[in-house]
């Protein structure tokens, strides 16, 4: 088969920088990173969100300014990180899409991490401050939201599940 006829028969997939990098993470990842670029976006031109604005500019300045910008609003150092990473992986997947040059690509990945105390690891509640929680869900003045409330305490403390954990469960979870 000819390359002419190979170029009719399978079409060119036009694709967003941004539609690219997120097929690519896992699904438990995209809502996370979709909102520190979000917020990355909204920093590098005000009103943008990640969907809509052009990755393939990014540059060392834009990079850096969210850098500063995430710091200056009081950002964790891991979230930071986060966003530094995903801007990185977004760079990539433009070079990889021929929207970027390998210099502009080696200059975003020079922005240095931001060094500091690692994210803190969770803790087991003692039994005073569970009861602590369980009394202040019980005084919402709606009965719908008290017993949620506490179930959800009690689910969380009973389980050791996390509350990324708990927020996704579905009824199929449920015996």
């Amino acid at each position: 088969m000819s390359r002419t006829a190979l170029r009719q028969v399978v079409p060119v997939v036009q694709t967003t920088v941004f539609d690219a990098y997120i097929v690519g993470l896992a699904p438990s990842g995209r809502r996370g990173i979709t909102s520190l670029l979000n917020r990355s976006a909204s920093i590098l031109k005000h009103g943008a969100d990640a969907a809509d604005y052009p990755w393939e500019q990014l540059n060392y300045a834009a990079v850096a300014k969210v850098r500063a910008a995430l710091l200056d609003d009081g950002y964790a150092v891991s979230s930071v990180n986060m966003a530094l990473s995903a801007l990185r992986g977004v760079a990539q997947t433009a070079f990889n899409l021929n929207y970027m040059d390998a210099e502009t690509l080696a200059r975003i990945r020079s922005v240095k991490r931001v060094s500091g105390d690692v994210q803190r690891k969770g803790r087991a509640l003692g039994r005073q401050e569970i009861r602590v929680l369980i009394q202040a869900a019980k005084q919402h003045p709606q009965s719908v939201r008290r017993c949620r409330d506490v179930a959800i305490v009690l689910m969380l403390c009973g389980t050791g599940l996390r509350a990324g954990e708990l927020v996704k469960l579905e009824r199929r979870d449920y015996d």
